[in-house]
């Protein structure tokens, strides 16, 4: 994990500007200045209250923006709600879902030996606790993950073996293996889609492995028509012989930084590449046929574009912008995008429109890494854990009034001895 919050502050406002660029090819750019910031706008709002990064309140061990106002979830070990049902141990990477008139924020466990899983804490369309359960039980080391558009959870082992199981967060199907893992398996991280072409769906998934290859899943032809007829999705990542395995291949210019990118069928020859160009892949997310993608071996973010194949790399260690930016072009001017630090100043942080940053919690005290970052589907709900000793929070506005932004599956591990817990 980067230790110097700047190199992570760099990283986040490289891709949410990418992001917003691609987002806005066929549409008018809006550029705000500087002096246009987040906190101005508020104080000539009445009755808005929360004024993120003016950390003034103390929670529940949290230092919160003005306006926030939080409440514990779940505790590991200790019941959830009145379900009479313990909450997992080391939450990770999650997602919430709607669920009728409610909703589901389901969350991995990042336990070894078998003792990890997914869990699903249902809500009342008042926020309150409705249910507790595990969705997924006796797997290893449940990472990180990502949603599917047809409202499943892919969950991703991080151990030798480890795979990417399909998780209802409705608990109506049984958790399935998908194919994306193949026959041996490997270190997984987090999943991502590119569903622009509904019948050349396209699956990738990291590996956090020196020899980790980034893989693309591609499901057949009819496959993928027999799901859009059917609006059944559940064989698309699952069925046997259903797709292929892919692995990314980069043939990089002098300077490595640029090139053009291949697939390969060839194993061995993807994870040759991944040890020379790209080792220990971690977040991933696809936005307009953009691929984003960070490794934490060399503190790079890639960023490929799926349709022309080429490539290029930036660092996240010397500043992607020598500084921080002028302006950022984004699409609407209430966007703040929320991240979390895995970091001595663990907690959630943002970026307005302004390119500014600021922390909007603070959790550091609880002295561990920041996890499970998922807004409820109304917006009015910031979900969150610290992964030790496994506390579940609910933020809200004290204004009542909707969060406004969006959160990125990008992130940083801590570097160290040893493979690591998070």
């Amino acid at each position: 994990m980067i230790k110097n919050e700047m190199i992570r502050v760099m990283l986040i406002s490289l891709f949410f500007s990418c992001l917003n660029v691609g987002a806005m090819k066929n549409e008018s750019m809006i550029s705000l200045l500087p002096e246009e910031s987040v906190l101005v706008r508020y104080r000539k709002n009445d009755g808005i209250t929360y004024k993120p990064g003016a950390l003034s309140v103390k929670e529940n061990g949290l230092l919160l923006s003005r306006g926030l106002k939080s409440k514990i979830l779940a505790i590991s070990g200790k019941e959830v709600g009145s379900t009479n049902k313990s909450f997992l141990s080391r939450p990770d990477g999650a997602g919430c879902f709607e669920d009728g008139e409610g909703w589901v924020y389901t969350i991995n466990s990042e336990e070894d030996d078998g003792e990890g899983g997914v869990g699903g804490i249902y809500f009342y369309p008042n926020g309150e606790i409705e249910d507790y359960k595990m969705l997924l039980k006796k797997t290893t080391r449940n990472c990180s993950g990502g949603k599917t558009f047809w409202n499943t959870w892919v969950s991703c082992e991080e151990y030798d073996n480890g795979q990417c199981w399909e998780v209802d967060p409705y608990d109506i199907e049984r958790p399935k293996q998908t194919m994306i893992g193949g026959v041996n398996g490997g270190k997984f991280e987090s999943f991502a889609y590119d569903n622009r072409n509904p019948l050349n769906l396209k699956a990738f998934v990291t590996e956090d492995y020196k020899e980790g290859a980034l893989r693309r899943y591609s499901p057949k032809r009819n496959v993928l028509r027999q799901a859009i007829q059917t609006n059944d999705y559940s064989k698309v990542l699952t069925q046997k012989n259903g797709g292929k395995i892919e692995y990314l291949v980069l043939n990089p210019k002098k300077n490595k930084n640029s090139g053009t990118f291949s697939w390969t069928l060839n194993e061995k020859k993807g994870r040759r590449s991944a040890l020379q160009y790209y080792q220990n892949a971690e977040g991933i997310d696809v936005k307009d046929g953009i691929l984003f993608f960070a490794v934490k071996r060399d503190k790079r973010l890639f960023i490929l574009d799926l349709d022309k194949f080429e490539y290029r790399s930036v660092s996240t260690e010397s500043g992607l912008f020598d500084g921080q930016p002028d302006q950022v072009i984004i699409q609407h001017k209430t966007d703040i995008l929320y991240f979390t630090e895995d970091s001595r100043s663990s907690g959630i942080h943002a970026q307005d429109e302004t390119g500014k940053f600021f922390t909007v919690i603070d959790s550091s005290s609880y002295g561990s890494e920041t996890t499970g970052l998922a807004f409820s589907p109304d917006m009015e709900h910031l979900y969150f854990c610290v992964q030790v000793p496994g506390v579940c929070f609910d933020i809200v506005r004290r204004d009542k009034r909707k969060f406004t932004g969006k959160a990125l599956n990008i992130r940083y591990h801590r570097n160290g001895k040893g493979p690591s817990k998070d």
